[in-house]
């Protein structure tokens, strides 16, 4: 008898304890916006990219690219970013929806917020136009606060 209420307890408290929801964090891109052309047209690319990137409120990642290259022509609202989290990877791809016809190109910089994210390393994945630019780890908490440059 002892040994079925003993099997008993055990079975409800399991149950118990798997019902307890654990926090659930909704990865996504929660705002993104890229800069007017910097510097007017251009036929050479600067080398001189960087990522700043820092926490922000609400578990958040802010990420800024600074000078990536796209055509000079564009109509607005055709520069676009997706991001997704893949294990430990924040990949972040920006894109033209409707590629450029003119020809030269312009630097741009893009600035978005993704999360919320749990305080661990992550490595940052850039991708323009599907060519990996970046990929760097980071630690991420309140105190994250940093640049990479190329």
């Amino acid at each position: 008898m002892k040994k079925r209420a003993f099997a008993i307890i055990l079975i409800a408290t399991t149950i118990i304890a798997c019902n307890e929801e654990a926090p659930v964090y909704k990865f996504a891109l929660n705002n993104f916006a890229f800069s007017e052309c910097k510097n007017g047209k251009a036929a050479v690319i600067n080398e001189q990219q960087s990522v700043e990137y820092r926490y922000s409120d609400g578990n958040q990642l802010f990420l800024k690219h600074k000078d990536v290259y796209f055509n000079c022509c564009q109509t607005e609202n055709n520069l676009q970013v997706d991001t997704r989290l893949a294990g430990d990877s924040i990949i972040v791809s920006e894109y033209e929806k409707v590629p450029g016809t003119c020809k030269c190109i312009c630097p741009y910089d893009m600035e978005c917020t993704v999360g919320p994210l749990q305080k661990k390393q992550y490595w940052i994945i850039i991708k323009t136009a599907n060519i990996e630019s970046f990929r760097f780890p980071i630690d991420f908490d309140e105190k994250l606060d940093g640049v990479k440059s190329l």
